[in-house]
């Protein structure tokens, strides 16, 4: 792998590619907002330009097989910049982070009318992905924010009332929170007219990727660690659904969903969940899908592959990409004999390339058990 840093004024216009930049990092995510971040030392070129948190960051790879062009992984925003010196060091430095264009959609507003933002009914309800498409059109209607629609599945139907002053961000990812909702994600491009990223709603992004395999321990040991923490912090097996207002809301009542395989192995574990959708299906979906991925343990697996191992570690954005389901396995050697640990799909749901200053990366992956 070898990847790149492309710094850019806001209007795309390349700057440098930070020569001798130090703690690059990028971080890839499915339904959340991709961050990269760099430092240079206090007497470097970009350092003052850096800290008016005014630049745009792209991240490519340049060694992809098959490709005659470098890999873009990330487009960001700067939204952060902080100078430091320790009288011991060897000088100031200046660290930079970057978020995708969808920190620009956590600052637009929806809903800025008296009436606020409302669209179906519970007898018309309307596609979810239209919805979005629809909000994400009328915010770019009134000023760029650097985000533009990409694909957009099919989705199922919902309605909406009541949104006064919503982040734009916040609507998408409540029409996405539910057991029918779809994924989504904003894609990096390159700088076309104010936007640099493509917002993506299907259902789901991603597919199985059966060539895509992590092995520690036993055959391709590609591997170097993993971590498996499993936990019931946060577990619920009985939700309650407060409306807007609370409890005492005249209009909604607290809505109750629960799950009794679980009660019957772990006991009752009660919690509440606080929204302020004023549809009461939507509140019901909602507290659904929290109870169905609560009910249990979470489980959620992180993993380092071996560097320099020509084609046996697939490449993100190449052999797999976030939202991809991928094989790993995990074994141990006891009394002479392979026991399998670990051998199951799995989604990922994220990845973090840690860049060193050569420009190679090494990746960690962040995976959940596919359903």
């Amino acid at each position: 792998m070898a990847f790149v840093y492309v710094l850019t004024n806001l209007a795309g216009i390349a700057r440098s590619e930070l020569p001798g930049a130090f703690g690059k990092r990028v971080g890839l995510t499915l339904s959340s907002i991709a961050t990269a971040g760099v430092t240079v030392r206090g007497d470097h070129p970009d350092a003052d330009f850096l800290l008016e948190c005014d630049s745009l960051l792209k991240v490519y790879e340049t060694d992809v097989p098959g490709r005659t062009t470098p890999l873009l992984h990330f487009h960001g925003r700067q939204v952060a910049a902080e100078e430091a010196a320790d009288a011991g060091g060897t000088g100031p430095t200046v660290a930079a982070t970057f978020a995708d264009p969808g920190w620009l959609l956590t600052r637009r507003l929806i809903g800025k009318t008296a009436g606020g933002y409302s669209r179906g009914t519970a007898l018309a309800p309307i596609a979810r992905g239209t919805i979005i498409t629809e909000l994400l059109a009328a915010t770019n209607a009134e000023g760029n924010t650097g985000t533009r629609i990409g694909t957009v599945g099919a989705t199922a139907a919902t309605s909406v009332a009541g949104w006064f002053y919503k982040p734009l961000l916040e609507a998408i990812a409540e029409l996405c929170a539910t057991l029918d909702g779809p994924d989504w994600r904003i894609r990096p491009i390159e700088y076309d007219a104010g936007s640099f990223g493509e917002l993506d709603v299907t259902d789901p992004i991603g597919q199985n990727r059966p060539d895509a395999i992590f092995e520690y321990g036993d055959g391709l040991f590609n591997v170097r660690s993993y971590k498996r923490p499993v936990t019931l912090e946060g577990a619920a097996n009985r939700l309650y659904s407060i409306p807007p207002g609370g409890p005492d809301n005249a209009t909604q009542a607290v809505l109750t969903e629960e799950n009794a395989a679980s009660q019957a192995i772990r006991g009752i574990l009660e919690a509440t969940l606080a929204t302020d959708l004023q549809v009461e299906e939507l509140r019901r979906r909602l507290a659904q899908h929290h109870v169905a991925i609560r009910q249990g343990p979470r489980q959620v697996i992180s993993f380092d592959p071996v560097r320099g191992l020509d084609g046996r570690v697939p490449r993100v954005g190449v052999d797999f990409n976030v939202g991809d389901t991928i094989t790993f396995r995990a074994s141990v050697e006891r009394d002479g004999t392979i026991a399998r640990r670990i051998n199951a799909l799995f989604r990922v749901y994220g990845v973090e390339l840690a860049v060193d200053t050569e420009g190679a990366a090494t990746p960690t992956l962040t995976v959940t058990p596919s359903a």
